[in-house]
């Protein structure tokens, strides 16, 4: 399982990929905490699956704030 995103300047679009097949696809937007919208979407979601993670990005604080929590998640 592969979690791919973009982090643009208006919104944040997150696609998670198993397969070749979109599993399941986010769009939040990128002003203000996201904590607490990902967590609600990714709530019974198994993260021990995930075997790579890729974003590109243009907002460098929401990189990070994305960055931070994918890693408590993802160990």
């Amino acid at each position: 399982m592969i979690i791919l995103g973009d982090i643009g300047n208006t919104d944040t679009k997150i696609c998670v990929v198993s397969n070749n097949k979109i599993i399941k696809r986010i769009l939040i937007p990128s002003k203000g905490k996201k904590t607490h919208i990902l967590n609600q979407y990714f709530k019974k979601f198994e993260f021990s699956r995930v075997k790579k993670i890729l974003f590109c990005s243009v907002v460098p604080s929401t990189f990070k704030e994305l960055k931070i929590y994918l890693k408590k998640k993802t160990k």
